[in-house]
């Protein structure tokens, strides 16, 4: 497995059709990985 900076910025985007499932998952795998700059933003 590759290394990863744990420092890279990620931006986890939804919006209403989005299923908050599919947002869990993605924020569970970068908690897994250990990053540390997850940051969610959502459009109504």
């Amino acid at each position: 497995m590759k290394r990863v900076n744990k420092d890279t910025p990620v931006l986890v985007r939804a919006d209403e059709v989005t299923q908050f499932k599919k947002v869990d998952e993605v924020w569970d795998a970068c908690r897994k990985l250990g990053l540390n700059k997850v940051v969610m933003q959502v459009r109504q």
